[in-house]
């Protein structure tokens, strides 16, 4: 801990364990949300009516703060990844497949629903990080003024 604040570095997780994590986060703990208040339609006194993706969102939130404090976005994506990027892109193209599949013959609800959707949710962001990086990766006044009040969009979203 640097003073009051808890610092947590670490280099970019490789393919296996970010989809271990995905299992696990979207996977099982979704499901056992799910299940636990699938009964009563509540949660907190609140009424639910699509269980989203909460522990996801949390754990996106965590992840975004272990990668600005490991530096993750100043070093190439391409460069951490532990497979061609053109692996990563068809990862992602098969997901989408997927979710689609999922979307046409499951109930939206099924944990393969959240897993196969959490997988891709993950994928989708790394090649997105790194086809910005690589391919657009130029700095105007303008984008800087953006990228500085970045928290406020994501604030405002």
């Amino acid at each position: 801990m640097a003073g009051n604040t808890l610092v947590l570095r670490m280099k970019m997780p490789g393919t296996i364990l970010r989809s271990l994590f995905v299992l696990g986060i979207c996977g099982a703990s979704m499901l056992g949300i799910f299940r636990a208040i699938e009964p009563s339609q509540h949660f907190l006194f609140m009424p639910v009516t699509y269980v989203g993706s909460l522990i996801c969102n949390i754990s996106f939130f965590l992840l975004g703060i272990i990668a600005y404090q490991s530096d993750w976005l100043r070093t190439p994506i391409r460069d951490q990844l532990d497979i061609p990027v053109w692996l990563l892109r068809t990862f992602v193209v098969l997901e989408a497949l997927a979710i689609y599949a999922c979307w046409v013959f499951l109930p939206e609800q099924d944990s393969i629903w959240r897993i196969v959707s959490g997988l891709f949710s993950v994928d989708y962001s790394l090649t997105l990080l790194e086809f910005f990086q690589s391919n657009i990766n130029w700095q105007s006044p303008a984008l800087q003024a953006l990228s500085e009040s970045a928290y406020g969009v994501y604030l405002f979203h």
